[in-house]
């Protein structure tokens, strides 16, 4: 049980300002994030989550400081005495009857469970507090392993958890306007801001609306800790049973069974892909400040503006080249036909061509060009004898669905340029991308 004497002589603000520090150490590290090590990265990341866990830590121990104080407070002026070890007491007077005695025992009780109160609200505090930030020590190794990550991943989970009424994921923005996102992004404090990033990087970087570094940081973040889970499944998949027996053969059953369990080929499958469309994406940020071609201009921060690799079809993949929101031109490219996380390659390169050709145009404007894949493609190819045809590809329903969401990014864009007249947009479909556009075009 924390005792009276350290409850009430806590500083909560010296846990507030380690918390500022960590994040200070997040901060300076964001700022070089296109040009950072995997090891820099996982001490952000942790400075980020030591933050939250300190402000956290700091708040319970607030308010049991104050529910202490105030049951003290109440006690001396009613004319109590308080001890070190939290009891109560009273000087008796000549000649007291016993209703008195009684009545001021009973005061004295009330008065002692309020400050017993506050102590073990101060030792739950403590309890729940300290294992999150013994599992948050900074790594002291300088290699970077996907085990790290995932562990970074599952701290995230635990402080989610330890937050209780805070910062919860129920609290942040669902299903409304790129306006309102960015009204209640506004109105956060800083700290609130560093721990909706730090708990919910997935759900903060979805948000239309937000500022593009916003979005980013907590898209990185995501990517990261995906990225490294599915890395850490994929090497300790379970070993495939052998697959072509007859039918009545014990391996088959096995393999049946090995299906079953794990997803089989296709979750094998699944995340190979993934992983391929991730990496294509860290390729794009380490090639900021090189050129596509000789003579070229260099090419701009890279913003991930969403990225969710269980989206429909073959994930979900956003990204910018140069920051949209303080853009002079806009350039907002669909893919089509195909497209997906595990080929993001190659639409990631013609956003980078599009951003160099303009560049080339306007040299002395600042170009934003976007690859928006936020929606399932038509995928399934039937082999024809001079390649594939995707008879999806004549489905108008992909359209229809996508339709929505790409208005709303568009909204989302426009909200964080500061309106619609303040960056010249275009929009460029490839493939069946051009009949997304047509749809979206049709209400937004």
């Amino acid at each position: 049980m924390t005792s009276l004497t350290t409850l009430r002589d806590v500083k909560p603000a010296e846990f507030e300002q380690a918390a500022d520090g960590y994040q200070a150490v997040g901060n300076a590290a964001q700022a070089a994030k296109d040009r950072i090590t995997g090891q820099t990265m996982v001490q952000m990341r942790g400075g980020q989550l030591k933050g939250v866990a300190l402000n956290g830590f700091a708040a319970e121990l607030r308010s049991a400081q104050r529910k202490l104080t105030d049951a003290m407070d109440d006690a001396v002026g009613a004319g109590f005495t308080v001890r070190p070890d939290g009891s109560v007491h009273w000087e008796a007077t000549f000649g007291e009857v016993k209703e008195d005695a009684d009545f001021k025992r009973t005061k004295a009780q009330g008065f002692a469970d309020r400050i017993g109160d506050a102590l073990g609200d101060a030792t739950k505090a403590d309890q729940k507090w300290a294992p999150q930030l013994e599992r948050l020590k900074a790594h002291n190794d300088l290699t970077v392993s996907d085990k790290d990550w995932a562990d970074v991943h599952n701290d995230t989970l635990g402080l989610r958890k330890a937050s209780g009424g805070h910062l919860n994921a129920s609290d942040l923005p669902d299903g409304k306007s790129p306006a309102e996102n960015a009204t209640w992004w506004r109105g956060l404090t800083a700290d609130e801001r560093a721990g909706y990033v730090a708990l919910h990087p997935a759900s903060v970087g979805a948000l239309d609306g937000l500022p593009s570094d916003v979005r980013d940081d907590a898209n990185r973040t995501a990517l990261e800790e995906k990225r490294a889970k599915f890395q850490v499944e994929l090497d300790s998949f379970p070993k495939m049973p052998m697959k072509y027996q007859p039918p009545t053969s014990s391996t088959t059953d096995a393999y049946d069974e090995w299906e079953e369990k794990t997803g089989g080929e296709e979750r094998i499958k699944f995340l190979e892909g993934s992983l391929k469309g991730m990496g294509q994406i860290e390729e794009r940020f380490d090639r900021t400040g090189t050129s596509p071609q000789p003579g070229e201009p260099r090419l701009p921060q890279a913003y991930l503006l969403g990225f969710d690799p269980a989206g429909a079809g073959d994930g979900r993949v956003i990204i910018a080249n140069g920051n949209p929101d303080t853009a002079d031109h806009t350039a907002v490219y669909v893919p089509g036909t195909g497209a997906g996380l595990s080929n993001v390659g190659g639409d990631l390169a013609r956003g980078e061509t599009l951003w160099a050709s303009s560049q080339r145009l306007a040299p002395e404007k600042e170009i934003s060009t976007i690859t928006w894949l936020d929606y399932d493609t038509p995928r399934s190819a039937v082999p024809i004898k001079d390649g594939d045809f995707i008879p999806e590809a004549t489905d108008p329903e992909y359209a229809q669905k996508a339709a929505p969401a790409l208005n709303q990014f568009m909204s989302g864009v426009q909200e964080a340029q500061g309106g619609p007249d303040s960056s010249h947009t275009t929009i460029v479909g490839h493939s069946y991308g051009s009949t997304a556009i047509g749809e979206a075009s049709k209400t937004g």
